[in-house]
C-alpha cells in the first residue's frame, strides 16, 4: 500500500496548504493533542462493472495514535475485518481478495500539519477533482488515437475508468486531518465514433469540529454514455471503538 502511494505520487500533488486544518496552530507552535483510545478505520471501495453490477470491498482496521515528536504523530494499526461482495462469476477472485491482509498499511507517520509522510512529498492534500479529470481525459485521448473509431472509443472509456479508479485507490495525504469540503467536476465528452457522454468526479470530506479528525472521506468517479454508465467510489470513515 505504501508503494502504491509512491507510484501514484502525481495524483496526490495538487492542493493548497491553506485548506489543511491545524496548519495555523502548527505555525504558531501549538502541538496537536494526541487522540486517545482505540479507533476503527473503515474503507469501502465500490467498482462498477460494464454489466451494471459492482464489486464492493469493505475493510476495517483497528488503529491508535501516538506522539513521535513536536506536533508529529504515528498511527499504528492492524486489519480486523475484510469482506467482498461481488457477482457469482467473480466469487473465486472475491475469496482471494477477502483473504488478503492489508495490515501493512501501517504504521503511518503524520507531520505537524497532520499529513501522511511519504518519500516524494509532492503535495499537501488529495488532488482537486477537476485536476484529476483534466489529466484523465488527456491521458485517455493520447492512448485512444487510431483509425478504428470503435476500438478507439472503447480504449478511451477503459482508460478514463481506470484513471478514476487510480484516483480513488491512492491514499490521500490529508486522510486523517482533512479540510471539510464538497468539490465536484463534470465534463462532456465526444468519443471517436461520435457518441457523446459525460465524466464526473466528486470529493466530499467531513471532519470532527472538535478534534479535526476525519469522520468521512468520500470520492466518486462516474462515466456515462448513451449505452453505458459506470461508477466507482471510495468511502473512508474513522470512529472511536465502542468497548
Amino acid at each position: 500500500m505504501k508503494a502504491d502511494m509512491e507510484r501514484r505520487g502525481f495524483l496526490v500533488g495538487i492542493g493548497a496548504l491553506a485548506l489543511v486544518p491545524g496548519l495555523a496552530s502548527a505555525a504558531q507552535g501549538q502541538a496537536r493533542p494526541v487522540p486517545e483510545g482505540a479507533f476503527r478505520l473503515e474503507r469501502v471501495l465500490t467498482r462498477g462493472l460494464a454489466d451494471g453490477k459492482s464489486i464492493v470491498v469493505t475493510r476495517h482496521w483497528g488503529v491508535a495514535f501516538e506522539k513521535t515528536g513536536p506536533g508529529a504523530l504515528r498511527i499504528t494499526g492492524k486489519q480486523t475485518f475484510a469482506h467482498v461482495d461481488a457477482p457469482a462469476s467473480l466469487q473465486a477472485i472475491s475469496r482471494i481478495e477477502a483473504r488478503r491482509d492489508e495490515s501493512d498499511l501501517f504504521p503511518l507517520d503524520l507531520d505537524a500539519q497532520g499529513l501522511i509522510v511519504v518519500a516524494d512529498r509532492q503535495g499537501p492534500v488529495a488532488p482537486l477533482p477537476d485536476s484529476v479529470l483534466a489529466e484523465a481525459i488527456s491521458y485517455a485521448k493520447a492512448r485512444s488515437a487510431g483509425e478504428n473509431v470503435t476500438a478507439s472509443s472503447r480504449q478511451f472509456l477503459a482508460d478514463l475508468s481506470q484513471r478514476g479508479l487510480d484516483w480513488m485507490t491512492g491514499l490521500p495525504r490529508d486522510l486523517f486531518y482533512p479540510a471539510p469540503r464538497d468539490r465536484r467536476a463534470e465534463r462532456e465528452i465526444v468519443l471517436a465514433d461520435g457518441m457523446a457522454g459525460t465524466v464526473a468526479m466528486r470529493e466530499h470530506v467531513q471532519a470532527d469540529t472538535a478534534s479535526g479528525l476525519m469522520t468521512r472521506y468520500y470520492r466518486e468517479a462516474t462515466t456515462k454514455t448513451e449505452t453505458m454508465s459506470r461508477t466507482g467510489s471510495e468511502t473512508w470513515s474513522l470512529a472511536r471503538e465502542v468497548l
